[in-house]
């Protein structure tokens, strides 16, 4: 069974008739969204696509199935606060700037027991890295 969640009665009815959705709902209309999932998921949730984040997603993880899968691409409920809430997410950002720093702050990460958790330095001096070389 195929449902998706959107966020006005027309896309339901767009992705009900026209794309051919088995069953779509309107997340603005429920007043309970873990009760919603319930209802519309009642054996859980194989596989969502996150671009939310914030109460949608608390809902969603309270519901998926076992082995189910999460594909992250973005949380823009989360974009503009100023603050963390309490009990959500933390995270550290250290931005190595420049190619000559990038291999020092890449082997830093390397050698640090917290390497898993700062991998976006590692992109960030990849990416500076390709961007350096692809110029030339």
């Amino acid at each position: 069974m195929l449902v998706t969640i959107t966020c006005t009665i027309l896309k339901v009815e767009i992705l009900k008739n026209k794309f051919g959705f088995d069953d779509a709902f309107n997340y603005k209309e429920e007043q309970d969204l873990d009760a919603a999932f319930k209802r519309f998921f009642p054996e859980g949730i194989d596989i969502y696509l996150e671009n939310v984040g914030g109460k949608m997603l608390d809902a969603v993880l309270l519901n998926m199935r076992l082995h189910g899968r999460i594909t992250a691409c973005g949380m823009i409920s989360q974009y503009n606060l100023s603050q963390t809430e309490e009990g959500k997410v933390v995270y550290l950002e250290d931005i190595a700037e420049g190619l000559e720093n990038a291999l020092l702050d890449a082997n830093a990460i390397l050698e640090s027991k917290w390497w898993l958790f700062l991998g976006s330095e590692v992109i960030q001096a990849l990416f500076q890295f390709f961007y350096h070389f692809s110029t030339l």
